[in-house]
């Protein structure tokens, strides 16, 4: 599922109780793909995190670029999944009501129409 190197990074940073797991978006970022690799203590509400790449040839510039949209991109992500909860409790009865009346009146005027020419 991701890149054997990102993999092998992450076990090479990991410590002694810790336990880590790798974001599932990326960034393709000049031929080269950046994953968030999170660490986390058992036991701790601390995370660390680190930056992997699946190359070698990335510098240090395209790391803090690749950082930087990669938290954009993950508060983007939660922000879009905490609206969307919220918004897919919203009561539907209104909505529900209005669609019937426009079904209804749709409905009645293609009758009336009808009713004309046929008269």
């Amino acid at each position: 599922m991701f890149p054997l190197k990102v993999l092998q990074e992450a076990k090479k940073h990991k410590k002694l109780f810790e336990k880590y797991w790798v974001h599932p978006f990326y960034l393709h970022l000049n031929s080269t793909d950046f994953y968030l690799v999170f660490f986390t203590r058992f036991y701790s509400k601390k995370s660390e995190l680190i930056v992997s790449a699946t190359t070698n040839e990335a510098d240090q510039a395209d790391y803090n670029r690749a950082l930087e949209y990669l938290v954009f991109l993950l508060n983007n992500g939660a922000s879009i999944v905490d609206n969307g909860n919220s918004r897919k409790k919203i009561n539907m009865v209104g909505f529900e009501k209005n669609k019937g009346f426009s079904k209804g009146s749709i409905r009645q005027k293609c009758f009336e129409r009808r009713y004309k020419t046929v008269l």
